[in-house]
């Protein structure tokens, strides 16, 4: 079984210190045209435990397996914005490897907590047991 505050914690540690930190450092720069509207996951427990949003005003979408975590400033756009996409830089969390996260942060523990993060998001997601 998942700790919920553990998992919460190494899930914002790790969206802070390498999803913004890497978009600041245009090491993830891929833009995408993004749904205005939640996908299903966003209700189910995956979605849930993931969090509602990345707190950051910049306008990034992380895919976490088909699970779009949108930032406060992409979601303070799209309810100003009346379409039905609107474009976003886009990371993907599979795409992140070790050699990034240790590019991007000098934080043991972020580095440390990579490997059991991503399989603990895997098992919650359903591709693990």
């Amino acid at each position: 079984m998942i700790d919920t505050a553990r998992f919460k914690k190494m899930v914002y540690a790790f969206e802070q210190k390498i999803v913004v930190e890497g978009f600041v450092r245009e090491r993830f720069s891929q833009i995408r045209t993004i749904p205005r509207k939640e996908g299903k996951l966003s209700n189910q427990s995956f979605g849930k435990m993931m969090g509602e949003f990345i707190d950051t005003q910049r306008l990034i979408t992380l895919d976490y397996y088909g699970f779009f975590k949108r930032s406060k400033g992409l979601l303070n756009l799209i309810k100003k914005e009346d379409a039905k996409q609107v474009k976003s830089f886009f990371i993907s969390f599979a795409s992140i490897k070790m050699e990034d996260i240790i590019l991007l942060t000098n934080d043991v523990s972020v580095i440390m907590n990579f490997p059991s993060l991503k399989n603990e998001i895997l098992i919650h997601r359903g591709f693990k047991k």
